[in-house]
C-alpha cells in the first residue's frame, strides 16, 4: 500500500546533533518516516557540509530532500515581509519558488511545518486541508523573558519590540493551522491565553532509550552542561558557570571540573574565568559526553519549551540541577531532578551547596532509580512523534 506524502519544513537542520530541536527533527523524520513519504526541506547556516552518514540517514528516510542556507538577518528585509527582524533569516524567496514548484508535480496528503520562523510561509501553502505547525517552543514568551536578562533599559526595551512584533507574527498566521502541537501541557496553556487557539495537542520532548551509566570512579566532582552560546539562554547560563559557580568551587577549594559541550562554545568564552574548564565542540555519541560527568547543571533563565538536556541526562542516570524555566514542562517528580526555587536561582552560594550535596549523595540517589525508569519509559521518541 502507498504511504500518503508529507511535506515536512524545518527551520532547524536535523545536523548536526548539537541542539534538542536538532534532536526532535531527527526524531520526527525516523518515526514518520515508517508512517509517510517524505519531502523535506531544511535550513542550514550558511557554508554547512553535511557528513555522508547524515545524508544516508536522509536518504533512507525521505523520499526527497533539500537543505535551504539560511540567509543575513535583515531590518530592511523584516519591513519588507513583515517577518520579526529575529526570523528574517529565514525568509527565502528560493524556498518560496521550490514550493511552488513541487506543489505542480505533487499532491501531498499533509504539510507539516516546524518551527516558529516558518510560520510565514502557510500564505505559501493556503490550498491544503490538513497543515500543521509544531511549535518547538512558544516564541512570544521566551522572548519576553530574555528583554529581561540585561539590566540595561534600552536593550529591555529593543527586546520588547521584538516581543510585539512576534506576538504579532505568531496572532497573524497560528489561526490558519488546522493543528497545532506543543512541547508541554504548559505550552499548550501559553498558546491558548496568549491567541485564544484551541486546536491544541501535546507531543513532548523525548529521548532514545535508557541507559543507566555506571558511577564515574574518579574523585574529581565533574559538572557538565550542553548548548551553543549562539542560543542567549544558553550563552547567559554559560556565564553563570564561568562567572559564578567556578569561582566559588575555587574558593572552596573543591576538586572540581567542567565540561561544556557545544559549538562555538570556547572561542566566545576563551580565557574567561575557564579555570577546570573543557570545552567540546562535537561528540559523535552523548554516551561519551554523560560518562565523563557526575552532574549536569543547566542554569536556564529563559526561553520556552522543555529541554531535551535535561530528560538525556535523567535517560543515562546522571542527576540534574537546574531552575524552575530549565524544568518547565518536563513533569518528572524524582530526586534526580533538583529544581533551583525562584527566589534563590541567582544565589551562586545555593548552587554551589546543592550540587556538592548531590554530588556527596550518588550513590543513594543511584540506589532505586527504578521510579525514574518507569517515568522515562513513557518519554520514548517512538512512543511520542505522531
Amino acid at each position: 500500500m502507498t504511504k500518503p506524502k508529507l511535506l515536512l519544513i524545518s527551520g532547524i537542520s536535523p545536523f548536526p546533533q548539537i541542539s534538542g530541536g536538532a534532536t526532535r527533527i531527527k526524531q520526527t523524520i525516523l518515526y514518520l518516516s515508517k508512517k509517510y513519504n517524505i519531502y523535506f526541506y531544511f535550513f542550514i547556516e550558511k557554508n554547512f557540509v553535511i557528513k555522508k552518514e547524515d545524508s544516508n540517514f536522509l536518504i533512507k528516510h525521505a523520499v526527497y530532500f533539500e537543505p535551504i542556507e539560511c540567509e543575513s538577518k535583515s531590518v530592511i528585509n523584516s519591513f519588507k515581509t513583515g517577518i520579526p527582524y529575529h526570523f528574517s533569516n529565514y525568509f527565502s524567496n528560493s524556498l518560496i519558488a521550490k514550493l511552488a514548484e513541487i506543489e505542480k508535480k505533487i499532491n501531498f496528503d499533509e504539510v507539516r511545518i516546524e518551527s516558529t520562523q516558518l510560520l510565514y510561509l502557510q500564505r505559501y501553502l493556503q490550498d491544503y486541508v490538513y497543515i500543521k505547525f509544531v511549535a518547538l517552543d512558544v516564541s512570544v514568551v521566551s522572548f519576553w523573558r530574555r528583554a529581561f536578562e540585561t539590566f540595561n533599559p534600552l536593550f529591555v526595551f529593543i527586546r520588547l519590540v521584538s516581543v510585539v512584533q512576534i506576538y504579532l507574527y505568531e496572532k497573524k498566521y497560528l489561526k490558519f493551522f488546522r493543528e497545532i502541537l506543543v512541547m508541554s501541557k504548559i505550552d499548550a496553556s501559553y498558546v491558548e491565553k496568549i491567541y485564544g487557539i484551541k486546536n491544541i495537542k501535546i507531543s513532548q520532548n523525548g529521548i532514545d532509550n535508557i541507559n543507566f551509566l555506571p558511577k564515574k570512579t574518579d574523585n574529581m566532582l565533574t559538572i557538565g552542561f550542553i548548548g551553543s552560546s549562539s542560543h542567549s539562554p544558553n550563552r547567559i547560563a554559560i556565564k553563570f558557570i564561568l562567572n559564578k559557580i567556578n569561582p566559588r568551587f575555587i574558593e572552596r577549594k573543591i576538586n572540581f571540573k567542567a565540561i561544556i559541550l557545544g559549538k562555538n562554545n570556547e572561542e566566545n568564552f576563551i580565557a574567561k574565568n575557564n579555570y577546570n574548564v573543557e570545552f567540546i565542540n562535537h561528540v559523535e555519541n552523548l554516551k561519551d559526553f554523560y560518562s565523563q560527568i557526575d552532574i549536569l547543571v543547566a542554569p536556564i533563565f529563559s526561553g520556552s519549551g522543555t529541554r531535551v538536556k535535561i530528560l538525556e541526562s535523567l535517560s543515562y542516570g546522571r542527576p540534574v540541577i537546574t531552575t524552575t524555566v530549565g524544568a518547565e514542562g518536563i513533569e518528572i517528580n524524582s530526586k534526580f531532578l533538583f529544581i533551583v526555587p525562584k527566589n534563590k536561582q541567582k544565589e551562586d552560594e545555593y548552587w554551589i551547596d546543592n550540587i556538592i550535596y548531590i554530588y556527596e549523595n550518588l550513590d543513594r540517589l543511584s540506589v532505586d532509580p527504578s521510579n525514574l525508569r518507569m517515568k522515562l519509559s513513557k518519554l520514548l521518541w517512538n512512543k511520542i512523534i505522531t
